[in-house]
């Protein structure tokens, strides 16, 4: 089996490469479509604001994640990301990096089969893994500024950067229920330090939903215990209390 070519990411410890054969988009039971928020959940790999942006693609605009990524038909893939503003194919195989147990040490699988043949969803392994690959390994994507061109690489768009210090609650809630009924993917950069709550310091979260005043954010990442930490039902002032950014990119 040939490697990914992918360097680990430093801190990474007893991991092996493995092929891991799938499908690149899977409709999971209880799945409204093929590509869903919940097909993303973060690894050991500080990639939040990657993983949270593709979360909010996922929710406004999943065509377009299925127009990013394609199967080559050989068990290679190929993304479509825009370094400096321009087209690139980046061509990734199914050979990933797996824990002990075999399972994915980055970025997780999506869906997966219960029954049958092994054919877990792989779509946000494989960006991930193209993204790792453009900027020369996982430890090279790990904690990057996502004001260092980031959202334009991924999908050649500006974006609307609004600093929640800078609006008022009854603003910043407005921007984001109009946003959320616009299918404008909306990205949250938490505070970089936080004494205490219910939201990670320096971490990335997607807007999920809106109605009335409340508001749902995705987290890629899992608890220490592996349950899910979704913000659900809070209101703009939490927000702005918690979040210090907060990214509208229209597609």
């Amino acid at each position: 089996m040939p490697g990914s070519g992918l360097d680990k990411a430093d801190h990474s410890r007893n991991i092996h490469e493995d092929d891991l054969a799938g499908e690149l988009f899977v409709t999971g039971e209880g799945d409204e479509r093929a590509i869903e928020p919940a097909d993303i959940q973060q690894g050991d790999v500080g990639d939040c604001y990657l993983l949270a942006m593709l979360a909010a693609v996922a929710r406004a605009h999943p065509e377009r994640i299925a127009q990013m990524v394609r199967a080559n038909g050989d068990g290679s893939f190929t993304v479509t990301l825009y370094p400096d503003g321009e087209p690139e194919q980046v061509e990734v195989d199914d050979v990933f990096w797996v824990n002990g147990h075999g399972m994915p040490a980055y970025a997780k699988y999506g869906d997966m089969r219960t029954t049958g043949a092994r054919n877990d969803e792989l779509w946000v392994m494989v960006i991930e893994a193209a993204w790792a690959k453009l900027h020369g390994g996982y430890d090279d994507i790990s904690g990057r500024d996502m004001d260092e061109g980031f959202i334009e690489t991924l999908l050649q768009r500006k974006h609307t950067k609004v600093l929640t210090d800078d609006v008022t609650v009854e603003e910043l809630g407005r921007q984001l229920e109009e946003a959320f009924a616009a299918k404008i993917p909306v990205e949250l950069a938490s505070r970089r330090e936080l004494d205490s709550g219910p939201v990670r310091e320096n971490h990335a979260y997607a807007l999920d939903g809106a109605a009335n005043g409340k508001f749902w954010l995705y987290n890629p990442l899992l608890s220490a215990k592996g349950r899910p930490e979704h913000l659900e039902g809070v209101d703009a002032a939490l927000i702005k209390t918690y979040f210090e950014i907060v990214y509208f990119v229209p597609l």
